[in-house]
């Protein structure tokens, strides 16, 4: 499941409407186009790609039509995939560290270098959570320290904020937005 509110993303509805007109005049006539980055996308972007696959599988016997080729269903996931990543720029996050101001600091300019559209909503240690929680509404809460479960999505990093954290983050948002 891809959880992309489509209805209000013009650029996806755009971008989707470009491709699948031609892609139905291409079923109706029997013409078939190759996907030079299929195996790429296959395989950098397999969750997203086995998504759309699954959609438009549902979708040709819905409407009763020709099956789509993996070559067009690659074309579909790129658009998809940037959608996903469009949806990532704006979080608000929820800082939680353990660790002294000084080091808080450094890791919040960090995540607003890595990510400059979010919105850090507040800086706390673990025993405060709990009330910022209810104070704020964020999308992920951003930890250096264990957390007990909590429903928004947690992503855990060192108080330096590597390259590897930003990958870590980056691929928490985009598998919630598959789940």
């Amino acid at each position: 499941r891809i959880n992309i509110e489509i209805t209000t993303d013009q650029n996806l509805q755009a971008s989707l409407s470009s491709h699948i007109k031609p892609m139905l005049n291409r079923l109706r006539y029997h013409i078939r186009i190759k996907n030079p980055l299929l195996h790429d996308i296959q395989t950098e972007l397999g969750t997203v790609f086995a998504a759309v696959k699954a959609v438009i599988s549902q979708l040709t016997q819905e409407y009763s039509l020709d099956e789509i080729s993996d070559d067009e269903v690659a074309y579909l996931t790129v658009h998809i995939q940037a959608a996903i990543e469009n949806s990532i720029k704006v979080k608000r996050v929820l800082l939680v560290c353990s660790s002294g101001l000084g080091t808080s600091q450094l890791l919040y300019g960090r995540i607003i270098r890595a990510f400059p559209d979010w919105k850090i909503i507040d800086i706390v240690p673990g025993k405060n959570i709990a009330d910022s929680l209810k104070r704020h509404e964020c999308d992920v809460v951003i930890s250096t320290i264990r957390l007990e479960p909590l429903e928004k999505p947690v992503v855990y990093v060192s108080a330096l904020f590597s390259a590897k954290d930003i990958a870590r983050v980056t691929e928490c948002l985009v598998s919630n937005s598959i789940n």
